[in-house]
């Protein structure tokens, strides 16, 4: 006999996962940029989470536990995810520096 969902809930609670972190985590920063006075940053902070570079791998790679691109890393040995994601978003000292001949540089 098939069991045509083994695969589907799999999919469904990864990404069901995914979407209540990414919104737990954008809800608490929000709150504490509001709090601050810096209501555009609390409103688009981590908006690339969503676009597809960033979703399809964190959804493909969630385990509820830690975070998704760590997985690919491991997997892959890179995170395509996270490499859109620390080159977009400026609240990540990654965006700011990168290595050049093993040091630490400044990129931008």
């Amino acid at each position: 006999m098939i069991d045509t969902n083994s695969e589907k809930p799999k999919l469904f609670l990864r990404l069901g996962g995914h979407l209540h972190t990414v919104h737990m985590h954008r809800n608490m920063v929000r709150k504490n940029c509001f709090a601050c006075g810096l209501y555009w940053q609390g409103l688009t902070h981590d908006l690339s989470k969503y676009s597809p570079s960033e979703f399809c791998p964190s959804v493909k790679y969630y385990q509820g536990y830690r975070s998704p691109y760590a997985y690919e890393k491991e997997l892959l040995g890179y995170s395509a995810g996270w490499l859109h994601h620390k080159g977009r978003n400026r609240h990540h000292w990654e965006y700011w520096y990168d290595t050049l001949d093993g040091r630490w540089q400044h990129s931008h």
